[in-house]
């Protein structure tokens, strides 16, 4: 099963995330990733794409995956400690 959650960054609240933990519930295989972009007026849904742009971009960006460049990852702890400071700063 997968679930896509958007939203503004003004939305993203302690509220939120606890309710996205619930749905997590203790299962220990659930995965949650969060990926932030900017809302802008021309991105690459917006422009079209050479199939060998594609195929460049997809590339480059495995490589950097194999390469961990570009890459940012934490535990479970860490994002809750980071919600928790995000939550203060913006109340």
């Amino acid at each position: 099963m997968e679930t896509i959650i958007k939203l503004k960054s003004a939305e993203l609240n302690a509220r939120l995330l606890s309710k996205i933990k619930k749905y997590a519930g203790n299962d220990r295989g659930m995965e949650i990733q969060i990926k932030i972009s900017r809302s802008a007026r021309k991105t690459s849904l917006t422009t079209k794409e050479t199939k060998g742009q594609t195929k460049h971009r997809i590339d480059s960006a495995i490589d950097d995956l194999e390469k961990g460049k570009n890459v940012v990852s934490f535990s479970g702890d860490e994002f809750e400690t980071l919600t928790d400071l995000l939550f203060k700063k913006a109340s």
